[in-house]
This record gives structure tokens, sequence and C-alpha cells, in this order.
């Protein structure tokens, strides 16, 4: 080879190395840009669906199989990708997973399992496990705590789980718990703490520590909300009082909120469980803890009493009681507290259409309460559950039902429909039922 060619061939090499180079800086350019475009649109899809402060409860609202792929990439094989083929790769979703079997649910952190007929995991034990993890981490520190609101949250939980807590943590149990829980109230108890007191003494009123407390007491403490006032006439009902009764009542129609604190006690549990806990634990520490507290029952029947159909055919307490009703109705925290206020005010006077809608709204709530979603143990519809536990916590339990059936696509008048065909098909089993029996 003479030295033309041999400069000739050099000059090639260099402007073939000078090519490759520029090749390698465009590919490695092109993918910074890409993944450019991917993160503002991951930031712009959590900008969009990113919930209200104070309210944050799903973690990561980016596509984490992005995150996945990018992670698994190495350079070398990002820059001799073409760019048209890397960005497929990057925006596909990962491959669908096979459909759950109609016997199947999903378990967050446990992948498929079987299920019930109602959709629900059928074995529980793992779930079990979990919220008696989360019960012996939060107790030690509500029962710890200097905080008077923190201490009576895990006093009432002891108390409604029966003495449910581990040796040497509270000697005496439930009854002790329940003395002291009155005790707080009593001395310096806030409206939130003597209103857990009143509900933990509900059967023992006359009973060791409880006898300090008193419906007038809570009445001083909280005049604006109708549940003192109708815990004021629960007890002179008791009594055979009726003008105070009557006065407890009127009380009750000037109200400016009705709150029971539906769900306050499961907020104030969930605060105080360390950040590594799973939401499995969460939540299912949080169901038990609810059906515990639901356990208690509001002081609704002496409203019922006194605005009976004949009881209201007095001009001043048919006025009184439609009063009654529209707290109820507007102001109530409750779907019992909505009940009530429909037949009160179907018998003080509402007109039908007012009373028909009433009714198709008590029953969508209704349906739009039961869960029997199949799944509702995945980890999407948990942190769901979660963020609906802490609204109702926030806003109470009507207001956040009465917001989700906003929501809806399916409307009220379709789920009252759903819940209205699902109990009559529940009367007509349980008839089948009893009519075989008795064959």
């Amino acid at each position: 080879m003479n030295n033309n060619e041999d400069a000739q061939g050099e000059d090639a090499r260099g402007e073939g190395g000078t090519v490759t180079a520029r090749m390698r800086w465009l590919g490695a350019g092109l993918v910074v840009l890409v993944l450019g475009v991917l993160v503002w649109q991951a930031v712009e899809a959590g900008l969009a669906h990113a919930p209200q402060a104070e309210e944050t409860t799903v973690e990561d609202l980016a596509h984490p199989h992005k995150v996945e792929m990018l992670a698994s990439m190495d350079d070398a094989q990002l820059s001799q990708q073409g760019v048209t083929a890397m960005s497929a790769a990057l925006v596909a979703p990962p491959p669908a997973a096979p459909a759950l079997a109609a016997d199947e649910t999903e378990l967050c952190g446990h992948g498929r399992v079987k299920a019930d007929e109602s959709g629900r995991p059928r074995d529980m034990a793992p779930i079990q496990s979990a919220a008696q993890r989360a019960r012996l981490q939060a107790l030690p520190i509500l029962l710890g705590s200097q905080d008077d609101t923190q201490r009576a949250a895990g006093l009432l939980m002891v108390v409604l789980d029966d003495g449910g807590v581990p040796d040497g943590l509270l000697d005496g149990g439930a009854e002790r718990a329940r003395d002291e829980l009155a005790s707080l109230a009593a001395f310096r108890g806030t409206p939130q703490v003597y209103a857990w007191a009143m509900r933990a003494c509900q059967s023992q009123r006359t009973e060791g520590a409880c006898r300090l407390l008193s419906a007038d007491q809570w009445a001083r403490l909280e005049p604006g909300n109708a549940m003192a006032w109708l815990q004021v006439a629960a007890d002179a009902k008791m009594r055979r009082d009726e003008p105070a009764v009557a006065e407890a009542m009127y009380r009750v129609s000037q109200a400016a909120k009705s709150d029971a604190r539906p769900g306050a006690l499961v907020a104030a549990v969930l605060a105080k469980l360390p950040p590594e806990a799973d939401l499995v634990s969460r939540l299912a520490l949080a169901t038990e803890l609810a059906k515990l507290d639901t356990r208690a029952e509001l002081p609704l029947v002496a409203a019922s009493q006194h605005c009976g159909a004949r009881e209201v055919r007095d001009a001043n307490r048919q006025q009184v009681c439609a009063a009654v009703a529209e707290v109820l109705a507007r102001r109530g925290s409750t779907t019992a507290e909505a009940a009530l206020a429909a037949s009160i005010g179907e018998r003080a006077g509402w007109p039908a259409e007012r009373v028909a809608a009433a009714a198709e709204e008590r029953d969508a709530l209704a349906q739009m309460a039961v869960a029997s979603q199949a799944d509702a143990w995945s980890c999407n519809a948990l942190a769901q559950s979660l963020a609906r536990l802490h609204e109702t916590a926030r806003h109470g339990e009507l207001a956040t039902l009465r917001a989700a059936l906003k929501r809806s696509t399916d409307g009220a008048t379709v789920l009252a429909r759903r819940y209205r065909e699902a109990a009559a098909t529940r009367v007509a089993s349980a008839a089948s039922a009893a009519s075989a029996t008795a064959q």
C-alpha cells in the first residue's frame, strides 16, 4: 500500500471515528431527551391527581413500570437503541396479568388468594395477624402518651376490645381502662374525651368512676352538638322526666351540628402507627376498631319517641320535630341520623317528594357502604379505603358517603334499586330456609 493509500485509510478511519463518536453523543442526547419527557409526564400526572394538602393517602401516582424498566436498562443498551424503539418500550404498559378466577381475590402483599362468595379472602388468618401486629404497635404508644386525647383513645380501645391488651401494659383490663377514661373526662376532659367516656360507660353509667359522668355535663361542654342533647333527652326519658325531654329536644332542634364522631377513634389510632406499618395492617386494625366502635348505640330512640306519629299532632311538637329532622338530615354525621330524619320528617309533614328522595338516598348510601368488592384487599383498594376512613374522621360518615354518591356514575336511583333488590333476595332466601327447616 502506498503513502497516499495509507493517508486515505487514516483519514477514513478518522472520519469514521468522528462519526461514531458523534453518533454516540447523539444517542446519549436522545436518551436524555426521552427521559426528560417521561419525567415531565409523570410530574404532570402526579400534579393532576394529587390529593389536597393533609389528605395524602396514595404514595406514588407515577407509572411504576417505567421506573422499573429504566432501572433495568444499562447505558450501553440504551445508546444502541433507536429513539422510536426505546420510546415505545418505555411507554408500553407491562404485560397484563391473567384475570382473577371467580374464586380468587387480590390480597396486598400476598398476591392471589382464594375468596369466598362475597369476594373476601377465604383465609382471614393473615389479615387477623396483621391487625394484631398493628394493635401491639399502637397501644403502648397511646397508653403511654401524655396527651389526654391520645391516652383516651388507647383506653377506649381497651374498653371496646374487652380488655384485649398485652400483659403488663394495663393491669385490670377493660374495667380499669373504663374507670381511668371516666376520671380523665370528669376532671379535665375535652368534648372529644367526654364523648368517648360516655360511650365507654354506656352500659355501666352507675358503676365505678362512670358515676362521675352526666349527659348534662357533656351538653355544657358542647352546647352546639345535638348528639349531646339527644343523650340528655335519653337520660330524661329513663327518669320519666317529660319536661326535661322536651327541653332537650328543643335544644336539638336549634343545634349547629349533630356529631357522633364516627371514625375519630380509628383516625387517632392509625395516626400513632409507625410509618413502616403496611397497608394490610392499617386497614385490618381500622376495620376491627370500626366494628367495635359502631356497637355503641346512638341516643336516637328518645327522639323517635318524642316525635312519634301521635305526638306530632300537637302543633308545637310538630314544629320542633320538623326542625329536629332538618338538623339530623342536614347536619348529621351518620347514616342512622339521616334515616331517623326521614322518618321524623315524614311524620312532621315533609312533602311526599322529599320523603321519597330521602328514602332513595338512604338506600343508595346503604348500598355504597356495603363492602363486598372483589378487590377490597388489593393494594389500590386498601389505599382508597384508608382515604375514606380519614375523610370520615374529618367530615363524618354521612358527608363522606354523600360526596362519594355525587361522584358515582350510577346515581342514587340505580344504587337504591340494587340495595332493595339485594334486600328482597335476602328476605326471600331467609323465608325459604325457614320453610325448609319447618318441613
